[in-house]
């Protein structure tokens, strides 16, 4: 659909690549009793599958664009741990072990870049732009009647003023984690 889009607005496709953020979740994981009984499969039979799926879709993504960057975040389903770790989050997850399969699949061609950082955001710049990908599990619900969009606006605004603090300053968070498109001016979800 992502190449079809954009041969819309260029037939020629001039484009100088394309960025594919991963931001989680890639499995439902085990991490509750009702997903182990209910998981279409479990996950490492999932994380095969995706890794099959996801090598094809950035290869054919690579033909048509050129160039591919690859930001990867870590989600809270695909954990291998009762709960979320602070410390050492990625490499108790299953995204990131798929993230650097992928990688190592793709670590000969030159168009495809991936950025798999070990904490739970990653920062990268597109044309001018500063974005911050993070799952988004981090923020808390609480007893909110507004939905998802207070505590990603407290989430927001607690990760600017703490990346201000160490000179690595954002405009735009991308987020994940709460099953609902949300499309702010310096935020967008799922």
């Amino acid at each position: 659909t992502a190449i079809g889009l954009c041969r819309i607005l260029d037939r020629k496709m001039r484009y100088p690549g394309i960025v594919v953020p991963l931001g989680g979740d890639m499995v439902s994981g085990n991490i509750h009793e009702e997903l182990q009984a209910t998981n279409e499969l479990n996950t490492m039979p999932t994380v095969l599958d995706l890794y099959d799926h996801l090598a094809g879709a950035i290869k054919l993504l690579a033909d048509a664009f050129g160039k591919v960057f690859l930001p990867c975040v870590t989600g809270n389903h695909g954990r291998d741990t009762r709960k979320t770790w602070a410390k050492d989050r990625a490499h108790t997850s299953f995204d990131w072990l798929l993230y650097q399969f992928l990688a190592r699949h793709f670590r000969e061609d030159k168009r495809v870049t991936f950025y798999i950082p070990a904490g739970s955001d990653a920062l990268y710049r597109v044309f001018g732009t500063r974005y911050n990908l993070t799952h988004g599990d981090q923020f808390r619900a609480g007893g909110s009647i507004i939905g998802p969009i207070g505590p990603l606006m407290r989430g927001n605004q607690k990760k600017t003023a703490r990346n201000q603090a160490v000179n690595q300053d954002y405009d735009v968070l991308l987020a994940g984690h709460w099953h609902s498109y949300i499309h702010l001016a310096r935020m967008i979800v799922n």
